[in-house]
């Protein structure tokens, strides 16, 4: 968790706003892409780069990465 001094609506609001996506599916693709450029460019098993990405759960994760 971060803080950013804003109300959690209006930065909803404002990530929608400029994004077009909603803060948990910005979130997610954000965790994604990191995972995606760690599958491309480094060794360990997709298990611990779900781990890196912030997933605790792999099943979670692979259904995500779909």
């Amino acid at each position: 968790m971060f803080l950013v001094g804003l109300d959690h609506e209006y930065l909803c609001r404002m990530l929608k706003r400029s994004t077009g996506f909603s803060l948990k599916r910005y979130i997610i693709n954000e965790k994604m892409e990191a995972a995606k450029v760690l599958l491309e460019n480094t060794g360990p098993s997709v298990a611990l780069i779900s781990e890196r990405v912030g997933y605790a759960n792999y099943s979670n994760f692979t259904r995500s990465f779909r």
